[in-house]
């Protein structure tokens, strides 16, 4: 069986789902802006011509012929668009082509002011996709409600399948971790969105409880020389420290080396939080805000401490109470991996997608009369 991706091949959860098909005997191709290498996959440069505003519609018919060039040489057997994005598809003969799966991901439907709106047009062409979808998946209920509001179709009609994680790379013992005092952990794009302000603005109230605790910023984004001068303005700067981005196989040894996770976001397009899943596989409790996508991630007092969002003195506070009681913070993390396990585990996850790639190639193959 073939599939043929629509994302983006830099993003992990791209490169994640590539691989597991292929690891399942799957031949994948992805079509993508960029053109990072997945090893097993035919990573196809979306190559669109150059944009005119006078032939508007000359560009779009262009870049349609292109995706349909592309889709009849690969002739996959399911198409699948993993992160919505207005691709030019209408019209797509559906009764003698591919099935088409889309899976939402979160900014992608859910827009507040940290994330930038769709335009009318963009909303209909994407509305459109989703309509003419053989299935539809999203990451968390909360998404899945989202997504049915956005299209206007039925909720029953769109799978639930999350993120997960493989928990044997998060094996590390807690007992071996570097004994270099407590420490407090983000790991995330350095963005508004994601509330890192708010966390830097919690050092100073933790450093007060704590003079020799550590903050450990993992990550890079369009507000670390802004952020990185807070810390200089608040005097906490030797408290902080900036590691820039990590590769993602790097992910589990970071987090084992921290006693709590800080997830401080604060716009509802945050629709999972796959970083609160990696850290509860990794048993560090979350720090977390309450937001309904996360709230299906990681659960107040069983994997984490909830907060409200923007709030650095809920935070800072709730981080102090796992810093002060050692066995909580284990419980906590003894309980988050459990339940990452019961319901995260990215095997089934894979299983899951198969089962939807199975059922539209069924559908496709055996037309109602």
């Amino acid at each position: 069986m073939r599939v043929l991706m629509l994302t983006e091949a830099r993003t992990v959860h791209a490169q994640r789902w590539a691989a597991a098909l292929v690891r399942r005997g799957w031949e994948v191709a992805m079509l993508s802006v960029s053109t990072t290498p997945i090893p097993g996959v035919e990573v196809i440069p979306l190559q669109t011509p150059p944009f005119g505003w006078t032939y508007r519609r000359r560009w779009w018919g262009r870049y349609s012929q292109y995706i349909r060039d592309t889709i009849g040489r690969v002739a996959p057997d399911v198409v699948h668009i993993h992160y919505l994005t207005d691709y030019p598809l209408k019209g797509f003969p559906r009764s003698a082509g591919p099935p088409l799966v889309i899976s939402t991901w979160g900014a992608d439907i859910v827009q507040d002011q940290w994330v930038p709106h769709d335009d009318e047009d963009q909303r209909r062409r994407k509305v459109s996709l989703l309509q003419a979808a053989d299935a539809v998946t999203a990451t968390t209920h909360y998404l899945a409600d989202c997504t049915a509001d956005y299209a206007r179709i039925p909720r029953g009609e769109i799978t639930v399948i999350p993120f997960g994680v493989d928990l044997q790379r998060y094996n590390a013992s807690r007992a071996d971790r570097p004994k270099h005092g407590l420490t407090v952990g983000f790991i995330k794009h350095l963005e508004a969105k994601y509330g890192v302000e708010h966390l830097v603005r919690a050092v100073p109230r933790v450093v007060e409880r704590f003079p020799t605790v550590r903050f450990v910023v993992v990550g890079t984004g369009s507000q670390e020389v802004a952020l990185k001068w807070l810390t200089q303005e608040l005097g906490v700067s030797r408290h902080v420290e900036w590691t820039g981005a990590i590769h993602n196989a790097e992910v589990p040894a970071a987090l084992a080396a921290m006693d709590v996770f800080a997830m401080p976001s604060v716009s509802l397009s945050e629709t999972f939080g796959v970083s609160a899943i990696e850290a509860q596989a990794a048993g560090v409790p979350v720090v977390f805000s309450d937001l309904p996508g996360v709230r299906e991630a990681v659960t107040d007092g069983v994997g984490g401490l909830m907060v409200p969002p923007g709030d650095p003195q809920a935070l800072a506070d709730a981080i102090c109470r796992l810093l002060t009681d050692a066995p909580l913070r284990r419980r906590l993390g003894e309980q988050g991996r459990r339940m990452v396990a019961e319901r995260f585990d990215f095997a089934h996850n894979v299983d899951r997608m198969e089962e939807v790639y199975q059922r539209v190639t069924a559908a496709n193959l055996c037309p109602v009369s």
